[in-house]
C-alpha cells in the first residue's frame, strides 16, 4: 500500500473562516449558530450555523456560477494549500481530493425549483445544471488546487 499523507486543512465555519478561528470557538465553547427569523416553513424562525462570505473570488479566480458550497469548499481548499507548502503543478507530485458529502449546491437546487415552479425555465443558469451533483465539489476544488491524482466524493 502506499503511504497518504495529510499535509493540510481548511476550515470554513459558522464564526470561523480559518483554523485558527476555529480553534479558538472550540476551545472556549461558543455557540456558533443564531436564529434566523422567517426562513423556515411557513415563515418560522429557524436555528442556524451561517458561514459568512461569499467566496466568489478565490486567489483571484472567478467562482460566481459555481454553488456556494463548492466555493466554500474551494475556499477551504486553498487554505490547506497554504498549509501544506504544496503548490499547483508541482512536478513529480500526484495530489489527490477525496471529499464526503450527500449533496451538491443545495441552496441553488432549490432556487431553480421555484424558477421551474413557476414555468420560468429559460432563467435557469445553464452553468448550474450539475449544481446538485455532490461531485461537484470535489471536481471544483481539483480543478482549483490543479489536483493530478485520484478525484473523488464519498457520499
Amino acid at each position: 500500500m502506499e503511504k497518504i499523507v495529510v499535509t493540510g486543512y481548511g476550515i470554513k465555519a459558522p464564526g470561523a473562516l480559518d483554523v485558527q478561528q476555529f480553534k479558538g470557538i472550540l476551545e472556549s465553547g461558543i455557540c456558533t449558530h443564531e436564529v434566523v427569523k422567517g426562513i423556515g416553513p411557513h415563515g418560522t424562525d429557524l436555528v442556524c450555523g451561517i458561514v459568512q462570505g461569499d467566496f466568489k473570488q478565490i486567489n483571484g479566480f472567478n467562482y460566481k456560477n459555481y454553488p456556494r458550497t463548492a466555493r466554500l469548499a474551494v475556499a477551504a481548499a486553498e487554505d490547506a494549500m497554504l498549509m501544506s507548502g504544496i503548490h499547483k503543478n508541482k512536478e513529480g507530485l500526484r495530489v489527490s481530493v477525496i471529499m464526503g458529502t450527500s449533496v451538491g449546491g443545495l441552496s441553488e437546487i432549490e432556487q431553480y425549483a421555484v424558477l421551474s415552479n413557476n414555468s420560468q425555465y429559460e432563467r435557469f443558469p445553464l452553468s448550474s445544471a450539475g449544481a446538485g451533483n455532490p461531485h461537484s465539489l470535489s471536481s471544483a476544488v481539483a480543478s482549483h488546487i490543479g489536483a493530478n491524482g485520484l478525484v473523488f466524493t464519498l457520499s
